[in-house]
């Protein structure tokens, strides 16, 4: 790892995840990308037009993602790259402008004081993807009494959104705990690394 802040908490979370991977799947340490640049971040930033939180860009600074067609870092999800972060909000930005809402639908979410009731927003950023349109996505438009940065569940085919954590950091230190306390095993012949009661 070369990142000039070692003593950044996001640095520290890579450092675990990447301990983790070389006990239990060292084939992918090598999936990972090179950290982004100034450059990426002020794009991303550009393109949706809003500040990012300062722990996403930490993480990022890090390791950008995963390479395109990787097996899956985050419970059967792929960890995006910035440029696969752009590539899947523009097809999502293109639908809804195109279509005026999305495929038609209005969310039907059970957590209306904390998300925004809508089917996709364009300040929900895709930060993972499982291969079938579903992932892990960073709510920068909550609702009331939500919290900017949280971390939803998107499902393409079901427009419940729910909340699984308060921040990017919350969301990523309890993914790294539950990695430590043995609740994930790595599967090479299916998906990556999964939950054990998958």
């Amino acid at each position: 790892m070369n990142y000039k802040s070692k003593e950044n908490r996001q640095v520290k979370t890579w450092e675990r995840i990447e301990a983790w991977l070389e006990a239990n799947a060292p084939e992918m340490i090598h999936t990972l990308q090179r950290g982004a640049g100034d450059a990426d971040i002020k794009k991303l930033e550009s393109v949706i037009n809003i500040k990012l939180p300062s722990d996403f860009i930490n993480f990022y600074k890090v390791h950008n993602g995963q390479i395109p067609a990787s097996k899956a870092l985050i419970n059967g999800d792929q960890l995006l790259s910035i440029e696969e972060i752009l590539t899947k909000w523009k097809i999502h930005k293109e639908i809804l402008e195109r279509e005026g809402q999305f495929w038609d639908e209005t969310s039907s979410q059970g957590e209306k004081e904390t998300v925004k009731d809508m089917w996709w927003n364009p300040l929900w950023i895709p930060i993972t993807d499982d291969g079938w349109g579903d992932g892990f996505y960073m709510d920068l438009d909550p609702a009331e009494t939500g919290s900017y940065g949280q971390i939803i569940r998107f499902y393409h085919d079901d427009p419940q959104r729910i909340v699984v954590a308060n921040s990017f950091t919350e969301w990523v230190e309890k993914y790294v705990n539950d990695l430590e306390k043995d609740k994930y095993i790595y599967d090479k012949d299916f998906h990556g690394i999964i939950k054990k009661d998958f």
